[in-house]
């Protein structure tokens, strides 16, 4: 994921920042994750959304 925050922001300081959000807003949804499918793939959705929202 931090490799991908990279490509997204080329900045690896808003990359870490980025991830940092990632994670939070992942912990504070989990009641959102449905099991059985893939926690990568919804955790990089939350990543990519939320840099599209700041942007």
């Amino acid at each position: 994921m931090r490799a991908f925050a990279i490509s997204l922001t080329h900045d690896v300081n808003r990359a870490e920042d980025l991830l940092q959000s990632t994670l939070l807003k992942a912990c504070d949804r989990r009641n959102r994750f449905e099991p059985g499918t893939c926690l990568q793939a919804w955790l990089f959705t939350i990543l990519k959304n939320d840099f599209h929202t700041e942007h």
